[in-house]
């Protein structure tokens, strides 16, 4: 058994309060794995994912991003980040973990980021590395070749509308995802598991549609990336861990996760290590092979622990 708590913190925005959730294991924690999440998620999703990593003697803690989730104050808040955007995701997250060190003064801190959460955490190791012991970057995201030429418009079309939701932009950033699946189902890309992809459609809280600003926010964070200017403070000894599934067409079916490998390995990071789900789409944390994903992340971290602190 675990134990949940709740918790908040005012954003770096100074408006909204940010909900979070913590699970501990109910004997002596031995880390705290932080999660940041992907697009159109929330903290509670991942009560299951916690429930065996607290097995494991890590408190998991995860926070709902503006936009998303308990953090979200009406229906119109969904999908939106506000005028900050990009910062204001990497100073929340820095500002939990900077609550989950007061919390838990001495336990090393594991950052795991997926997806949109992986972008989120890149551009946070930047400025704020040294508060953590590792990271897990999962479901990595990849630059299409024409993004940076849209951006413009993209900019220009969220000034004008920045908080409706954006169905074209949804169209057309997610539509071809299912072509090499089921292309009835939309959201095939997301799991070989057709339960879990079942359950994703049946949560209101889940897979909505982002608004101008939030679409903008993200494509912000996708070109951020790819400047690899999050590595340049990283230490060599500083552990990281690129997961996915090769099945997986956000990260351009295994090519964005192998470059970006070699990237951290070109910085002259000497504790990268690369794990890919041959049969795995997007989500590995709730796919048909769940349990394997989860005890190779568990090892990691274990490993981590053994080897010391960075």
């Amino acid at each position: 058994m675990m134990i949940t708590k709740h918790r908040s913190f005012l954003s770096s925005n100074g408006r909204h309060r940010i909900q979070a959730l913590i699970w501990e294991p109910q004997d002596t924690p031995v880390g705290i794995l932080q999660i940041n999440y992907g697009m159109a998620e929330y903290a509670k999703r991942y009560q299951d994912v916690a429930q065996f990593f607290t097995a494991q003697g890590f408190i998991v803690a995860c926070h709902d991003h503006l936009g998303h989730g308990q953090t979200v104050r009406s229906v119109k808040e969904f999908g939106y980040f506000g005028p900050e955007g990009k910062q204001a995701l990497v100073e929340d997250s820095h500002l939990w973990t900077m609550a989950l060190q007061q919390a838990y003064p001495k336990l090393p801190l594991y950052l795991l980021g997926h997806s949109m959460g992986s972008l989120i955490t890149e551009q946070y190791l930047q400025k704020y590395w040294y508060d953590t012991n590792g990271t897990i970057l999962m479901g990595t995201v990849y630059q299409p070749k024409i993004l940076p030429a849209l951006m413009p418009e993209i900019r220009l079309r969220a000034k004008l509308q920045g908080k409706r939701p954006d169905y074209l932009l949804n169209a057309l950033a997610f539509g071809p995802y299912n072509l090499k699946f089921d292309h009835r189902e939309f959201f095939s890309w997301l799991s070989s598991d057709p339960a879990a992809v079942a359950r994703y459609k049946a949560d209101p809280l889940l897979g909505f549609t982002f608004t101008t600003n939030g679409f903008e926010t993200l494509f912000e964070l996708v070109l951020a990336q790819e400047t690899n200017q999050w590595t340049q403070n990283l230490p060599a000894a500083y552990p990281i861990l690129v997961t996915s599934g090769a099945q997986d067409p956000v990260g351009d079916f295994g090519r964005q996760p192998a470059k970006l490998v070699a990237a951290l390995q070109n910085k002259g990071l000497e504790k990268v290590t690369k794990k890919e789900w041959p049969a795995l789409r997007h989500e590995p944390l709730f796919e048909v092979d769940t349990a394997a994903v989860e005890a190779y992340l568990a090892h990691w971290l274990w490993q981590q622990l053994e080897q010391g602190s960075v």
